[in-house]
């Protein structure tokens, strides 16, 4: 076995892997995956899938193991000694299907419940109301991140469709938690959008045909929403977005 640390070449998406070494996780030593995103510059961590399916973590790469082929000589050299114990920051992180909170999303009609995000800092699921999530995607913008994907879900009966945005710079991006609900491997960060009209909440109504990322109901909504919605949609429409059609149902 070769420690994955020891080339960048063995961070390749698809690269079989074993964890081990781990303190805080101890549950996932002696697992394989396989890597499922590149490493990020911020953490120096590495997604991996477990072979499992139960998890998708967040790695250090001085806990993995690259699997291939070695001479019989390489065979026999000692394992590398454990890592020390990493400090409570820097612990892997194990992302997990949340779907009570989708189902309870899905199932609210409360206005201020218009987003569901997951806020990386705190590690908790929230929500925006249509002005906080518009404030939002702006704020992203301002900081170099852009639209890259709208992607469509259905919770149950609940249209929706996932928000996508990512640095340019790809080391900056990192595994997305909310992104994992919605089953879409993505790096970077999202948000889980009710396909309610933006201005008088109706169900079902049709998304913005110039951007994707807002919804009105009718010609009448659409005037009265466009103010707060105009610079948002320039932005989107400014942006290279790919428009995914496959319906995904995850209730």
């Amino acid at each position: 076995m070769a420690d994955a640390s020891s080339s960048s070449g063995s961070f390749a998406p698809g690269a079989a892997v074993r964890i081990f070494g781990l303190v805080k996780a101890a549950q996932h030593n002696g697992k394989t995956g396989t890597i499922s995103a590149r490493r990020a510059a911020s953490s120096g961590r590495v997604g991996v899938s477990l072979d499992d399916g139960s998890a998708t973590l967040s790695v250090r790469p001085a806990n993995l193991e690259l699997l291939e082929v070695l001479p019989a000589a390489a065979k026999a050299a000692p394992s590398p000694a454990p890592p020390a114990p990493l400090p409570e920051e820097e612990k892997p992180r194990t992302l997990k299907m949340e779907t009570q909170i989708l189902a309870e999303f899905a199932g609210n009609r409360d206005p201020d419940l218009a987003a569901l995000y997951h806020h990386r800092r705190d590690m908790a699921f929230d929500a925006f109301n249509v002005p906080e999530y518009t404030a939002q995607v702006l704020d992203y913008y301002e900081k170099g991140l852009a639209v890259v994907e709208v992607v469509p879900r259905l919770l149950g009966g609940t249209p929706c469709f996932l928000v996508c945005l990512a640095h340019p710079d790809k080391d900056r991006n990192t595994l997305c938690q909310m992104a994992f609900q919605c089953r879409r491997q993505f790096l970077g960060y999202s948000m889980l959008v009710k396909q309610h009209c933006f201005v008088c909440q109706r169900p079902g109504a049709a998304k913005c045909s110039k951007c994707e990322c807002a919804c009105f109901c009718s010609s009448e909504c659409e005037t009265q929403g466009r103010a707060e919605h105009a610079l948002l949609c320039k932005l989107v429409r400014a942006s290279k977005v790919n428009l995914d059609t496959e319906v995904v149902q995850l209730l």
